[in-house]
Parts: structure tokens; C-alpha cells; sequence
């Protein structure tokens, strides 16, 4: 049996970035027509009760994606080399780690599914997700594929 999925609501509650009833409101504006179809973590933030941060720390947890400190990390120059500086920048993701056939890539959008599996057939390697704020991306690339 398995253990159901939290609720995105409840893990940002659980979090402190905002109420049960700010998700309530979110919840009752997704049935109204100009709302019906949004995610209620995107009602939230559109009411400013949420950061897209804290939202999307929320679905890390939601799909328990492990985070990454890429702070003095050193990666090797034959991981770096399988994403060019420029998909680097662009998608802002940082290859960490080669293990076999599995390559691990820090991201600050984990659910950018598209990307991940454009990655994965065109580098032919299974990918495994970590989690990194955008800055500490932004960050590590400039200081590890700088020439």
C-alpha cells in the first residue's frame, strides 16, 4: 500500500508560508470561473500569500526531491562537460555527479520534465534530480565553467 501524496496546501501550512484558511480561499476561488483549471499554489501566490519560492520549495518536499548546498562543491571537469555553459545558463541546472549511466543535475525546476528528458536522450544517460535555489546555481556556474 502506498503512502498518499500530501496536498501542496498542507505542505506549504506545514511550512509557515501561510494559513489554513488562505488555503481555503485558494481552494474556493478554483471553483469560480476565472480561477477554475489554476493550480492552487499559483491562486495562492496571485494573492500574494506565497512566494514562487516557497511554492516551489513546497513541491520539492511534495515529490521529495532532495536539495543540494553546491557551496565549494567541486565537480569534475568531464561532469561539467556533458551540459555546455549555455543549457547551464539557460535552464539554470548544474551536472554534480556521473555515477554508470546516471547522471545527477542540480535544478531550481525539478518539475521541468521536458528539459529533463531532452537531457536524457540526448546525453543517453538515466538523470536523477537535486534541488538548488536559483542564485546557488547561478552561482556555481559562473565560479565552475568560468575559463
Amino acid at each position: 500500500m502506498s503512502i498518499p501524496r500530501k496536498l501542496i496546501g498542507q505542505i506549504l501550512i506545514e511550512m509557515g508560508a501561510c494559513t489554513a484558511w488562505q488555503v481555503d480561499e485558494a481552494l474556493q476561488l478554483q471553483k469560480t470561473p476565472y480561477h477554475r483549471g489554476k493550480k492552487v499554489g499559483d491562486i495562492l501566490e496571485d494573492l500574494s500569500h506565497v512566494t514562487n519560492e516557497e511554492i516551489t520549495e513546497a513541491l520539492v518536499r511534495q515529490n521529495n526531491i532532495p536539495t543540494i548546498q553546491l557551496t565549494d562543491l567541486a565537480i569534475s571537469a568531464d561532469v561539467l562537460s556533458l551540459v555546455s555553459h549555455e543549457d547551464a545558463v539557460k535552464y539554470l541546472i548544474l551536472p554534480i555527479k556521473r555515477t554508470g549511466n546516471i547522471l545527477t543535475i542540480a535544478t531550481a525546476d525539478p518539475l521541468d520534465v521536458n528539459h529533463m528528458e531532452y537531457l536524457k536522450s540526448f546525453l543517453g544517460m538515466s538523470i536523477d534530480l537535486a534541488y538548488a535555489a536559483p542564485v546557488d546555481i547561478q552561482s556555481a556556474i559562473d565560479r565552475l565553467y568560468a575559463v
